[in-house]
Order: C-alpha cells, then sequence, then structure tokens
C-alpha cells in the first residue's frame, strides 16, 4: 500500500504540475484537457490516468451582488487553499478511524495536494463508483448533488 500511494503522489506532482504550467495556455494547447463534471468549486477540472485535478481557488457565486464561496465579498484563494488542506487533513482522520475499526467494507480515495508556482492543485484518486440496486457509495453523490 505504501508503494501504491508514492506512486500516486509522483504521477499526481507530475501531471499537476503539466496542468498548473499550461494553465494560461488555449484548450486547443494544452497536454491535458478539462473535463465537465458539474458543480462550481474548484473551477476547471481534470482527470488524467484516473487521477481527477481541480485547482483550489475561490469561485465567484454571484456577480450582483459580488459574492465569492471562501471571501463572501472579494475573492480569497488562501482560504481556498486552506480548505483543500482540512480536506486533506479530514481523509487522514476517516483513513485513521478505519484502521482503528478495522473495517474493510469501506474504501477512501488517494489525494495529494499539489504547490507549485503559487497555485494549490488537488488530487484526488479516481474510485469505482455504481449507482442503482449494487450502489458503492456510502456518504456523498456520485452525481455532483442531483441525489445524495
Amino acid at each position: 500500500l505504501a508503494t501504491t500511494a508514492r506512486d500516486f503522489v509522483y504521477a499526481a506532482k507530475t501531471y499537476g504540475r503539466i496542468i498548473i504550467s499550461e494553465l494560461h495556455l488555449p484548450t486547443h494547447l494544452k497536454t491535458i484537457k478539462t473535463i465537465k463534471t458539474g458543480g462550481v468549486a474548484g473551477g476547471d477540472k481534470y482527470l488524467c490516468h484516473s487521477i481527477f485535478f481541480k485547482f483550489a481557488i475561490d469561485i465567484q457565486l454571484s456577480a450582483d451582488p459580488p459574492l465569492f464561496m471562501y471571501g463572501g465579498s472579494k475573492r480569497d484563494d488562501s482560504s481556498a487553499m486552506k480548505g483543500a488542506g482540512h480536506d486533506l487533513k479530514g481523509l487522514i482522520s476517516c483513513y485513521a478511524t478505519l484502521l482503528q475499526l478495522d473495517n474493510s467494507n469501506v474504501h477512501l480515495p488517494l489525494m495529494a495536494l499539489i504547490d507549485y508556482r503559487g497555485y494549490r492543485l488537488i488530487a484526488i484518486s479516481e474510485l469505482p463508483i455504481r449507482s442503482g440496486l449494487d450502489q458503492t457509495i456510502i456518504y456523498g453523490s456520485g452525481d455532483s448533488g442531483e441525489t445524495i
């Protein structure tokens, strides 16, 4: 498991640096293209080799009056970056709790934060989520919040 986690972090850093380096390029010139997944947090999203990437940036929710997700009336990317750090801490806490409970029926994604050139990118391993009678999701949403 430690080797898998180390390989994941290496791949996430490698692809994350490419995404950040090409942030201001036109879409047709980018090595890793954006994907449409729904939701507003994180702006553009990317999927590369089963790793999901999103930026830790403050998103404007409304223009008049200006309202941002983290900063209220003004953009506050540093708070969005802190929020991403708390997401990672929460995942670590869940993992530690599952180890204590010895519950092998719950699976959590791998996650890494990539800080590069003043940006923070969140990298999460893709999980095989199914809906319907053989539903695999216990908490959250597999369809961008349509159902929970």
